[in-house]
């Protein structure tokens, strides 16, 4: 599947927003069933490109959790030590 790089960024930014492989072929008017064979391909750039939108969107997350945290919420505490920390 060949796909322009601007297609690649929104691919991107689509799985930055929690849209799975088949909402985001739907939305770019892709085959779905291709679409999704290339992103199962870990080293398609579409695969790399939904992995990276979804790790950026986890990552800022991540972050506000940690400083609302390191800020004394309770909530955020038990999110941290609950989620994060056993992923290390």
């Amino acid at each position: 599947m060949n796909l322009h790089p601007d297609d690649i960024t929104r691919i991107e930014e689509l799985a930055s927003k929690g849209m799975n492989p088949t909402d985001i072929a739907l939305i770019m008017q892709l085959d779905e069933t291709e679409f999704k064979q290339h992103a199962e391909d870990t080293t398609s750039n579409i695969s790399i490109a939904y992995r990276r939108g979804r790790a950026l969107t986890l990552l800022e997350i991540n972050t506000k959790e940690v400083e609302y945290a390191k800020k004394g919420s309770p909530q955020a505490s038990k999110l941290y030590y609950d989620k994060i920390l056993p992923r290390q």
